[in-house]
């Protein structure tokens, strides 16, 4: 399976290029980030404090990964 992703032909000989790739990858994760924070808002919260956490924590995760990669060009 990694050698079929490593394998896969990337054009990021421009700095547009990679800009491009890495706004794609910030939407990706802003999505994932959308998806998690509904799926948190719809726990019970007297029912499991643990799933809402560690939800938490990832959406927590998310954004910091998110801030980290706007950061590269600004």
């Amino acid at each position: 399976m990694m050698k079929k992703f490593m394998s896969a032909s990337y054009d990021y000989s421009t700095r547009r290029k990679r800009r491009v790739a890495l706004f794609s990858i910030i939407s990706a994760l802003e999505q994932i980030s959308v998806a998690e924070e509904a799926y948190r808002n719809n726990i019970p919260l007297n029912q499991n404090h643990d799933a809402y956490d560690t939800v938490d924590y990832y959406i927590c995760l998310l954004d910091e990964a998110i801030e980290s990669l706007r950061s590269v060009y600004d």
